[in-house]
């Protein structure tokens, strides 16, 4: 281990306390020499070299007056043992991980600080990690090959047994991991009791000798675990733990808090690709997610810059990062430096005073990143949701139907279709001619491509963002589209929730590629790919205008759910949409499909009631001349806005009237205010809100009908009438008795 040469000139200048930090050293050096990161295989670099790279930043950090005059040999000697100890707790072993578990550590437990002993935390750990999210376990062991590489259950049970039979062997890979983050959760307490009671394994190591107090193994302890704990709840225990009382800010002179501070930015300061193994990510590959981050992280930091126009900023040079995922997390990782640099500035003027020489050098931190030249959103954009509970959604919403998949993105194209078409029209051109095609293709034997392509208005990025990937935030609800749009564009996009359907055409894990310009932003068309779960989406920028203005959605499914969908029926998957503009247009392996059509060709009559049209007709009865009569058993017939809502209504009835059933419906809502259920497979009331013109009209209908009956005696064939309305009289108002 090497000791900065400024340090260490103030280390020799008290050989007693210079030989007990050489002592120590020497005791905990093969351990990190060794570096064998029996529980973190994949973790960045925690051993000697990250320890000299942390006590030069802390050399560095600390202003050349304070070196000279005011820095003593005991404050360097805390600084370089809590140094050493802070990342001792990744250098776990399996024999020390036991001791932990065996209580060996709970006669140094720190009441004032921990209220639970290792195994209390173990047990409530191992509870814990049976209600872990797919998402949670994929960050700790990696992307699962099957399902029983997480099944988390068995992997608790395995560590358990290794525990109790002090079998190291039993533990394989995903067992060192599920270990390995209780560790890394509690590894700065661990490094304070290490201090006191020394670290045990096989053997132990103790903390420093006989010459070495107590107290001073405290203050050591808590300096090395201040760096992953709020600095301001180790003052309570200096005052009352270690019985400092109004002396706790320098106990024996020792600038302690600054001892703090200096270990906590030294250590998030190491942020450079000399952390990273190239090697290991590379070549042997990293399985848990959150490992192969910090490795790319690492590797995408070239250097931190001391030397800039501003002598209190230190300046981070990057390479360009491959994704918007790592460009956000070394974003995300120099806000929290500057926040750490705020927050030490901050402690230092509580603690020393305001004009107090017991400074850092630095005070901002700064980086190239918003200078490079991207080729994708550097944003996090995910849907905006949590994954889980949209995946539960999907089956109780949907029943695992594919069709309704179709469904709504068929509904998704006609609404930006038809925006587009008030947008056109608003600017006087007449040429527009909206046109959505839905495909089904064969890629491979058991793999079919299922693509829809509308030429609507298309998505902007903050349509995108907020909106096709936020579940359950709809722009059709915003202001900006209720002041061009509303009572203008009859649009069926309502609660947000459909993109969840969009999962339904393929199997578990599904990714759906999204490709979109917008009319609004002609100069960009957009580009993503997604699964439902995915932290971060990549969403890259074309700046061309190859790509036609609308949005081209494609999911790849199996063939099983391939013949599911093409089987399906009531509505079969090419009929939802029964309006004529937009034109939809489906092919089925190349081949145009011909739509099928509900009803015969029959007038409809109309009513206009509260901002809603409303047509409405009674399913036709063939008439043969004999008593065969032949009628549809379906109840109601409804569609809104030309998407069909359903075939077979459970509000079919009237209530309390001579007419009992209602008839279909074609409604047009121009304000999206029909009540419809959630998964909008029906209306959500029984009453409808036009109820009351709708029953006036088919009276008048129903006596204008009578008014032609002639007044001829017919034979067996009965006026066409008789039939058309005898199922919605109720029984006690047969039409027989009304002629």
């Amino acid at each position: 281990m090497i000791i900065p040469e400024k340090l260490k000139e103030i280390l020799e200048r008290d050989q007693k306390i210079d030989g007990l930090v050489k002592t120590v050293i020497s005791s905990f050096e093969p351990i990190f020499k060794n570096n064998d990161l029996f529980f973190f295989e994949e973790y960045t670099d925690h051993g000697i070299e990250h320890i000299n790279k942390v006590l030069k930043t802390a050399e560095f950090l600390i202003p050349d007056t304070l070196l000279i005059n005011d820095i003593q040999s005991k404050e360097v000697a805390i600084l370089i043992l809590a140094t050493v100890l802070h990342d001792i707790g990744m250098h776990t072993n399996f024999a020390t991980f036991r001791a932990i578990i065996d209580g060996k550590y709970n006669d140094v437990k720190v009441n004032i600080l921990d209220k639970k002993t290792w195994q209390e935390l173990w047990q409530e750990y191992l509870l814990e990690v049976r209600h872990w999210s797919s998402k949670k376990l994929e960050n700790v062991f990696g992307k699962p090959e099957t399902e029983e590489d997480i099944n988390i259950i068995s992997i608790v049970e395995s560590v358990k047994s290794a525990i109790e039979s002090k079998n190291k062997d039993k533990l394989d890979g995903r067992h060192k991991k599920l270990i390995g983050e209780f560790i890394r959760r509690h590894h700065e307490r661990l490094a304070h009791e290490i201090a006191l009671n020394g670290f045990i394994g096989n053997e132990t190591i103790l903390f420093g000798n006989e010459t070495l107090d107590e107290r001073y193994k405290q203050l050591v302890g808590i300096v090395a675990r201040s760096h992953g704990m709020n600095v301001r709840k180790t003052y309570e225990f200096l005052k009352e733990e270690m019985g400092l009382g109004k002396a706790w800010k320098n106990p024996d002179n020792i600038k302690i808090v600054y001892l703090m501070v200096l270990l906590r930015i030294a250590d998030v300061l190491q942020i450079d690709e000399t952390r990273a193994n190239r090697i290991l990510l590379e070549i042997e590959g990293v399985n848990s997610y959150a490992s192969e981050k910090e490795h790319k992280k690492h590797l995408t930091i070239l250097n931190l810059n001391c030397e800039t126009e501003d002598p209190e900023m230190i300046y981070v040079e990057c390479n360009s990062p491959k994704n918007a995922e790592l460009y956000v997390e070394i974003q995300n990782l120099i806000k929290y430096i500057q926040y750490e640099f705020d927050l030490s500035w901050a402690i230092l003027g509580e603690v020393y005073g305001l004009t107090s020489k017991t400074q850092i050098k630095f005070r901002r931190i700064d980086s190239n990143l918003e200078n490079q030249k991207l080729n994708y959103v550097p944003k996090k954009i995910a849907f905006d949701v949590n994954n889980e509970v949209a995946k539960l959604l999907v089956a109780p919403l949907y029943g695992n139907n594919p069709t309704y998949g179709v469904r709504e993105l068929v509904q998704n194209a006609t609404d930006a279709c038809k925006e587009r078409m008030k947008i056109e029209q608003d600017n006087g051109n007449t040429d527009y001619e909206p046109l959505i095609t839905v495909s089904i293709d064969k890629i491979e034997e058991e793999k079919y491509s299922f693509k829809i392509k509308d030429n609507g208005k298309g998505m902007t990025l903050d349509e995108i963002q907020n909106y096709f990937l936020s579940v359950g935030s709809s722009f059709r609800k915003t202001i900006e589209w209720k002041k061009e749009f509303e009572e203008k564009v009859s649009r069926n996009g309502k609660f947000g929730i459909g993109v969840l359907a969009i999962f339904l055409l393929g199997e578990e894990g599904a990714e759906i590629s999204v490709k979109t310009r917008s009319y609004q932003d002609k100069s960009s068309t957009y580009t993503f790919k997604t699964k439902i779960d995915n932290e971060y989406i990549d969403i890259s920028i074309e700046q061309n205008n190859l790509f036609e203005i609308g949005t081209e959605i494609q999911i790849f499914i199996p063939k099983n759910k391939c013949e599911k969908l093409i089987k399906s029926a009531n509505p079969k998957w090419t009929d939802w949409y029964i309006g004529d503009t937009p034109k939809v247009q489906y092919f089925l392996c190349g081949n145009k499909i011909k739509k099928q059509s509900f009803f015969k060709q029959q007038s409809k009559r109309e009513i206009s009631s509260k901002g809603y049209k409303v047509q409405w007709c009674y399913d036709k009865i063939k008439d043969d001349g004999n008593d065969n009569e032949e009628s549809t058993n379906r109840n109601m017939f409804v569609s809104c806005n030309d998407i069909i809502v359903t075939l077979d209504s459970n509000y079919y009835e009237f209530s309390d009237v001579t007419i009992n059933r209602k008839p279909n419906l074609f409604i047009e809502d121009t304000q999206g205010k029909l009540p419809l259920k959630l998964n909008r497979n029906d209306i959500d009331v029984g009453i409808l809100p036009f109820e009351s013109e709708l029953l006036q009209d088919i009276y008048k209908d129903i006596i204008a009908e009578l008014l032609m009956l002639s007044k001829k005696p017919y034979g067996k064939k009965r006026p066409h009438l008789l039939y058309y309305y005898d199922s919605i009289f109720s029984y006690k108002y047969n039409i027989y008795n009304v002629q």
